[in-house]
Parts: structure tokens; C-alpha cells; sequence
């Protein structure tokens, strides 16, 4: 909103003292800066890294696999799967990770960890490289087509994977699975994220469960924004649940709201969140195609 002040009495006082007007530059704003490993992540959409290379890297605070604000999957880099096999589409093995499962915790507690190499890549093509029997060796390096861990989508409750009680039910979230759809659905976890490491945020940070929290949060609400009504369940990136409060830690339903970025930016402490144009165009299209104001009547977002 416009301010308009008349500040020329001002003016003419500074200039009877032999003061000069300030220049004020162009305010810099603090952003996340990506890491070395990060950013090769980013640009790469993969990175080898190895055991305590990885465990140094790897963050699951919110339930979700990341290196530093960057959604991860993990896989393992070298299975004993021949290229025949990894050429199925899709493979049936390796299986690629989306959170701390117990599957990644038994491979810790065996000391397997440094098989899993982390990776960005959203079209559900992994590298890989084939074993070879006869040689007793990995060959080339290769993509494959892998398909999620069960045991991720049980601890997530994937779609309400964990509470369905029909093996054919099951199967289908299973089958139907996307990678692409995954990521949008948490693309606001990470947008969320605070400036601040696990070691140096001062209080109430995420809860570990926070990533299915909040996926649930917003799918009982059918996506839809409790400011401005939109729906975002064809954009479900778009969509975020919020903490009244403040507090992170504080999960209880009565503390949560769904809101979408535009009206989630608009709350107090909340300025710095990214709202780049391509999202800033997505949402005002779906206000417009479901009849309502392209800005928000309570925000002007």
C-alpha cells in the first residue's frame, strides 16, 4: 500500500542546518543460501555421497529427506540387480526412500548406509549402476526406473497408505505413485523452512512428523484456503498449513490453518517467504477460474 506523506517541511529544515537527504539503496533481503553439495544437487539433480559424507549432510527434522532446503529421495547406487532386471518398467528393486523408514534404520544399524547415494530427480529415473554375476561387478552406469518404499509410504501415510486395510487398496497408492506429485505436495514444507539449522533455531522447531502433518491438514481441507476460499488441489504446492501460534512444535488441529502461499505470506513474520512470479500467476488463475477475486479481499495478495 502507498504512503503518501508531505515531507517537504522536512526537506527545507535539513537544508537550512546544510544537511543532505540520504540516499537509500535497494533493500537487500537474507535468502537461503545452497551449499556446495546442495547446489551441485540442484543442478545435477544427483550426488554420490558416501556414508559419513551423507549422514553430515542429511537432514530428516521435518520427516521428509533433504540436504539443506532441498528435498531428497535416497537409493542405492549399486544393487545386486542385474540390467535386465533394471530395465524393467518399471524395476522391481532397488526401491527408492522419501523419509528415514525402517528400512534406512536397519541398513544404518547393519553399517549398509554408504550403499544410498541422494538424488533430486522428479521423473522417477534413478542412476544406477547394474551387477554383473559373472564378473562379480558393477558395470556402467545406467537410469532406472525405480518405485517407491512401502515402508515410506506406511510411515507417511501416503494417500492414507497406513490405513488402508485392503492389500488391492493399497496396491493401487502403490502403483499409482508419483514422484512428481510427491514433491509439489511438499514443496510449502520446504518453502516453510526457517533460516536457522536444527543446532541454532532457538525454540519450538518442527516436529519430525510435521511433513505427514501437514499433507493431512491440508487434504481434509481439500486444499482449500480458510482467507481468500481458493482451492488448490490441482496446485497442491500452493497450499500450506500454518501455525497460528507461531510455534512450530505446537501440531494440535486447533493450532493449524490452511492457507494458501499468497495469504500464508501475509501472516505476521512471515514477509520472507519466496512468492516468485510463476506461483504468483498460478494461484491468481485458479482464484479467477473458480470465481474469485484475483486478490485476496483480507491480504491484497
Amino acid at each position: 500500500m502507498a504512503i503518501n506523506v508531505d515531507l517537504s517541511g522536512l526537506e527545507k529544515a535539513l537544508k537550512s542546518i546544510g544537511c543532505k537527504k540520504a540516499e537509500i539503496g535497494s533493500i537487500r533481503r537474507r535468502t537461503k543460501i545452497a551449499g556446495p553439495i546442495e547446489s551441485k544437487i540442484i543442478e545435477d539433480g544427483s550426488v554420490v555421497l558416501i556414508g559419513d559424507e551423507l549422514i553430515k549432510h542429511l537432514d530428516a527434522s521435518t520427516g521428509l529427506l533433504a540436504i539443506g532446503n532441498t528435498q531428497i529421495t535416497l537409493h542405492i547406487y549399486d544393487p545386486f540387480a542385474d540390467k535386465e532386471e533394471l530395465s524393467k518398467q518399471p524395476a522391481t528393486q532397488p526401491k527408492f526412500h522419501l523419509t528415514e523408514c525402517k528400512t534406512i534404520e536397519n541398513m544404518r544399524d547393519k553399517g549398509r548406509f554408504d550403499r544410498y547415494v541422494s538424488s533430486n530427480r522428479r521423473d522417477g529415473l534413478f542412476q544406477v549402476r547394474p551387477y554383473e554375476f559373472d564378473t562379480n561387478d558393477h558395470g556402467d552406469e545406467m537410469e532406472a526406473n525405480l518405485t517407491p518404499c512401502k515402508n515410506c509410504l506406511m510411515s507417511l501415510d501416503y494417500d492414507g497408505y497406513a490405513q488402508q486395510n485392503i492389500y488391492s487398496m493399497k496396491e493401487r497408492i502403490f502403483l499409482d505413485f508419483s514422484l512428481e506429485r510427491f514433491f509439489e505436495d511438499f514443496e510449502s514444507v520446504f518453502r516453510c523452512m526457517p533460516l536457522y539449522t536444527a543446532e541454532t533455531f532457538p525454540e519450538g522447531n518442527y516436529t519430525k512428523d510435521w511433513a505427514r502433518i501437514s499433507r493431512e491438514t491440508r487434504r481434509k481441507a481439500n486444499w482449500t484456503c480458510s482467507c481468500c476460499g481458493v482451492c488448490c488441489a490441482e496446485q497442491t504446492g500452493l497450499s500450506h498449513a500454518h501455525h497460528k501460534d507461531g510455534i512450530r512444535g505446537n501440531n494440535r488441529p486447533s493450532n493449524l490453518e490452511v492457507l494458501c502461499l499468497a495469504c500464508h505470506k501475509s501472516r505476521p513474520f512471515h514477509g520472507r517467504m519466496a512468492y516468485p512470479p510463476q506461483e504468483k500467476l498460478k494461484l491468481e488463475q485458479l482464484r479467477i477460474s473458480q470465481k474469485l477475486p484475483r486478490l485476496c479481499d483480507s491480504c491484497n495478495l
